[in-house]
């Protein structure tokens, strides 16, 4: 790119080529003035028209050689100025007194250094010449440069046939000026993204690549989308992170006021006055992530610890009966997951552990009672009942280790109750369905059936609605139930290695018992009708033979009566 201006502007190139041949033939007079003031300080004066003539047609010549196609105007003007000048110089060359040889040798000086001048012009213009064509051909290559830069592709027209190189120059300034503008204005909008693209590495920590630290030579509308796109990719990375940063102060934030700790560290300082100070570097963010890790890890420990020290106070405020005033007062003035709080919890876990001391035999009685209950609910066997001894101390003897024996077995109860109560109440459902199925087929067999017939009314329907229903739950519901209680009653024993016990009886042995009375039962019925009908059948016929008897008797007695009254 060329840099520097150093040709003269249009108006001073005009000027040059317009005052070019007066400044030559100003030149040319001062010599000969000088030429002749000198002649005149050495000679006499003396007159030679050989010379004279000869002079007049070297200027002539010299001045058609100067101005060959210039205006013919400007040509005689000259012609006129060097007549006029050599013939000033014979005048004093004549009141001089000056001879032919002098006069010829100061006219062969005189036209060796007109030569000498005219030479020494021509190279000056022949280099001007040069320069105009070396800077045509700088602009030219500079303006294809900085459109290839941009993008455009532009074939500037260097020395037209049509134009002198003035006009070459003076036209190829202005396209030049016109495309640094663009290229200037191309460049300082590029270079801010790149800055944007610095600034935003800089805030993430990361390098820039080469192709982005500056707009370079590419200034085209691709690499323009090139450098969009990676700074969208960096505002995206950017948001993240401070989104990433805002999360991350904001859980720190909850953090360090639920565990009410003190803000010692420059970082913690940092996360309570907003998180605007922490940078967004992977490092930084990685120690804010850990810090927050930290955190979380600490509440977690001191929630399970606080979770541990109530589920101890709630479980002696229930032992101990504790009015809910003074449990909700408790909670009011500890919450979260402070030291304070801890050291609350601890003193107050204390303090029911001493009253509970003092508490000792209404705390055991109230074990027992509620060990009871589960056994009935249970309906566990008088021996499995006995297997716990401790419930025999008596309560003089009791002492803190005995309130734990039933403390723990009161847990171990309530654990065993509340994997059996489904089981359980499939059970209880099942021996009523049993229990009703068996009376009314008692009451059936015994003959009461016969009264429940022939009653009549609204309650002997409400009767028969009800023995319909048991009927009905015997037949549909009883075989599901026993499916159903089967599959729990072996998924007990796998899990607990030991079979489900009711009564102190195996619920499984009971169940193939209870079916095979069931059956027995069904079978006597069966025998015990069978031999009704039996009977049924036995008393009938002894009554045919019987009447057959008597009315054979009848018969003869009618016969011979007959015959008595005939005779």
């Amino acid at each position: 790119m060329c840099g520097r201006l150093f040709y003269e502007t249009e108006l001073n190139h005009s000027f040059h080529y317009d005052n070019m041949h007066a400044i030559l033939f100003s030149q040319l007079i001062c010599m000969y003035e000088h030429t002749a003031q000198q002649l005149l300080l050495k000679m006499n004066k003396s007159r030679n028209k050989f010379y004279q003539e000869a002079c007049r047609n070297n200027f002539f010549k010299m001045s058609a050689f100067l101005m060959p196609d210039e205006s013919a105007k400007e040509r005689e003007n000259i012609s006129l100025a060097i007549i006029e000048a050599e013939q000033s110089l014979h005048s004093l060359w004549d009141v001089v007194g000056l001879g032919k040889d002098d006069r010829s040798r100061v006219l062969s000086d005189l036209f060796a250094n007109i030569q000498n001048m005219i030479s020494s012009v021509l190279e000056e213009e022949k280099e001007l010449s040069e320069q105009y064509k070396t800077r045509i051909a700088e602009a030219v290559a500079e303006i294809a440069d900085l459109s290839n830069q941009l993008g455009k592709q532009i074939i500037p027209q260097g020395n037209m046939e049509t134009e002198t190189l003035t006009q070459s120059v003076n036209r190829l300034d202005i396209e030049l000026v016109s495309i640094r503008e663009v290229h200037s204005s191309r460049f300082a909008a590029l270079e801010k993204k790149t800055d944007i693209i610095r600034s935003l590495s800089l805030t993430l920590g990361s390098e820039v690549d080469i192709e982005f630290q500056s707009p370079g030579k590419d200034l085209t509308v691709q690499r323009e989308f090139a450098i969009d796109e990676h700074i969208s990719a960096l505002q995206d990375e950017y948001k993240k992170r401070v989104d990433a940063r805002s999360k991350l102060v904001s859980e720190m934030k909850d953090f360090l006021f639920e565990l009410d700790m003190k803000c010692d560290s420059e970082m913690d300082r940092a996360v309570i006055d907003g998180g605007q100070a922490i940078g967004l570097t992977i490092a930084t963010l990685g120690a804010l992530s850990n810090r927050s890790a930290e955190l979380q890890a600490l509440k977690t420990e001191r929630e399970a610890l606080i979770t541990n020290l109530a589920a101890q106070i709630n479980e002696l405020w229930e032992k101990l009966d504790i009015a809910e005033e003074e449990r909700a007062a408790f909670f009011s003035q500890h919450h979260g997951v402070g030291l304070k709080e801890i050291s609350a919890c601890e003193k107050e876990l204390s303090r029911l552990t001493l009253k509970k001391k003092e508490q000792l035999v209404p705390l055991l009685r109230l074990a027992r009672q509620k060990i009871q209950g589960l056994w009935e609910e249970l309906h566990c066997s008088v021996s499995q009942r006995q297997a716990f001894e401790p419930i025999s101390v008596a309560d003089s003897d009791a002492d803190e280790n005995t309130l734990v024996q039933h403390e723990v077995y009161l847990e171990q109860l309530k654990e065993r109750a509340e994997q059996m109560r489904p089981i359980i109440r499939s059970i209880n459902k099942r021996e009523k369905i049993i229990a009703d199925r068996d009376d009314l087929e008692l009451r059936e067999k015994n003959g009461s059936g016969a009264d429940r017939l022939n009653s009549r009314g609204r309650d002997a329907f409400k009767r028969l609605q009800e023995e319909e229903k048991i009927r009905a739950r015997a037949k549909k519901l009883l075989p599901k139930l026993n499916n159903d209680l089967l599959l729990s009653l072996s998924e007990w024993k796998v899990k607990y290695g030991t079979p489900l016990t009711y009564d102190g009886e195996e619920y499984e042995g009971r169940m193939e018992r209870q079916a095979a009375d069931y059956n027995k039962m069904k079978e006597d019925a069966k025998e015990f009708k069978r031999k009704q009908i039996a009977a049924k059948k036995e008393n009938c016929k002894s009554k045919n033979e019987h009447g057959s008897a008597k009315s054979t008797s009848r018969s003869n007695h009618v016969s011979s009566s007959t015959l008595k009254t005939q005779n």
